[in-house]
């Protein structure tokens, strides 16, 4: 299993970068792995992402969810994992965003090593552009 976080601090409210993270239609727009991602329901999202080169698809459940402070959730189908992101708001209109996962890499055709580091990379890159 890889364990990841990354933090970044973003000029917005706790509520406002909170509020930005719930519209899970566009995290295709600054998480460039993101291919698609559908609301199925309040608690359950099915997305598509790009594992170097490989198209998954997986199905996640939100599991926790205290407004404006952090939503965490579980991946049910296609891979196997968790997450979670925090909004820490450091001073009036200055967030600290940290987002975790523990994720099985199993389902993609590059070694643990070389997806962790990937991984990484990808996430900073993604919560830079969230910012």
């Amino acid at each position: 299993m890889l364990v990841l976080e990354k933090s970044v601090l973003v000029h917005a409210s706790e509520e406002l970068a909170y509020t930005c993270w719930l519209h899970v239609e566009r995290f295709p727009d600054f998480m460039e792995e993101a291919e698609s991602v559908q609301r199925l329901d309040k608690m359950r999202l099915r997305s598509r992402v790009n594992c170097e080169g490989q198209s998954l698809e997986y199905e996640t459940e939100v599991t926790v969810e205290i407004p404006h402070h952090r939503i965490s959730w579980r991946i049910h189908s296609g891979l196997k994992g968790s997450g979670a992101v925090v909004f820490d708001e450091r001073e009036p209109g200055l967030t600290l965003v940290t987002l975790g996962m523990i994720l099985d890499p199993s389902r993609c055709a590059v070694d643990e090593q070389k997806m962790q580091a990937l991984l990484e990379a990808h996430m900073m890159r993604d919560l830079q552009r969230f910012k």
